[in-house]
């Protein structure tokens, strides 16, 4: 199955466009119970990652294989990556933002060990003082807390951060 997807960016005026190939899945998009049960809508603190996802699939009798899962979730993220880019462009735009790293534990697959990755987020809104630009917050991650990814991330900002005392804020 091949889905085309569109999105209008307001702010350029212009569509963007996204293709992406599904495979052979009967499944997709599974609805269960009149929800959509697609692996990326388990709430992140529900903390259930796609190992746990088959388990509950399959005590509802519904035997899906984890790669399977993955596939949606890899799907989903190629799809909506155009997306995700322009809301980053819009958010970096702004003469101001706030950033915030989140140490988040990533689940070592094969040796039940985790280790520490970082949720990064940026937030642009200067509604509170009468602007009308919308406001926009872009996540990303990265698997360690080296400065260099925030340096990467705001590497086309030219403007006034906001954060902690974080310190690889201060290398951006």
């Amino acid at each position: 199955m091949q889905c085309t997807k569109s999105f209008h960016d307001v702010n350029c005026n212009r569509k963007l466009h996204a293709r992406i190939q599904f495979g052979n899945s009967a499944l997709y998009p599974l609805k269960h119970r009149g929800k959509s049960a697609l692996p990326w809508s388990a709430p992140p603190g529900d903390h259930s990652p796609l190992y746990r996802q088959t388990k509950i699939f399959a005590r509802e009798g519904i035997e899906l294989d984890r790669s399977t899962l993955a596939d949606w979730v890899g799907s989903a993220s190629q799809l909506l990556a155009p997306l995700v880019d322009e809301i980053r462009k819009h958010g970096i735009a702004a003469s101001k933002i706030h950033a915030d790293d989140t140490p988040v534990p990533v689940l070592a697959p094969g040796n039940g060990q985790t280790s520490t990755g970082r949720l990064w987020t940026y937030v642009r809104d200067d509604q509170p003082v009468g602007c009308t630009i919308p406001p926009a917050v872009w996540f990303t991650y990265s698997g360690d807390p080296k400065g260099k990814h925030s340096r990467r991330h705001l590497n086309d900002f030219k403007g006034a951060l906001q954060a902690d005392a974080y310190a690889g804020f201060l290398a951006a």
